[in-house]
């Protein structure tokens, strides 16, 4: 009987190697612009959680204190950045842009919630921030924070209410 020793041999020929890597940029190609997105809403997610955070947390403490809470901008006119009373600065990140407005289309100062959690104007305006993505990514989807008269406050992808709509500048 003649035995034939069988060596084996391990390794990648060409061909797989090549269908390996077209493979892998395909989905390199196909995958980062679409995990850009989702980084991007992710952030403005994150964002809005804070902002209406920051808004129940102050109502709360408007209730629970039975006296007035101030939630205003860390800077005038800028709600990139807020704070409750004279407390600590909560921050919007990186590329994420924070628009308040009144639903009269008025700039917001600040949002006092009073003694009973709702809002201190005697108007019945709703108070909306637009919380928007600044870049270059497509797909995006802004969100609204919307704290109504009586001081509920929501997060909307998109505002029903004739007055109030989500106000992202053009890029």
């Amino acid at each position: 009987m003649n035995k034939k020793i069988i060596r084996q041999i391990s390794g990648f020929t060409l061909l797989e190697l090549l269908v390996t890597v077209t493979v892998m940029v395909f989905l390199a190609t196909v995958g980062v612009p679409a995990f850009r997105t989702t980084i991007a809403n992710n952030h403005i997610e994150s964002v809005s959680n804070s902002l209406r955070n920051s808004l129940v947390t102050a109502r709360n403490k408007a209730i629970e204190t039975a006296s007035r809470v101030v939630v205003s901008p860390a800077s005038i006119g800028d709600w990139n950045g807020w704070q409750i009373d004279s407390g600590q600065v909560q921050n919007a990140t990186g590329v994420i842009n924070v628009f308040g407005k009144t639903s009269s289309d008025n700039e917001i100062v600040s949002i006092v919630f009073t003694e009973d959690g709702s809002l201190d104007e005697e108007s019945l305006e709703y108070r909306i921030f637009s919380v928007c993505y600044d870049g270059d990514v497509g797909g995006i989807r802004p969100k609204a924070v919307v704290v109504s008269p009586g001081g509920l406050v929501l997060i909307k992808d998109e505002v029903q209410l004739i007055d109030l709509q989500i106000n992202c500048p053009s890029s």
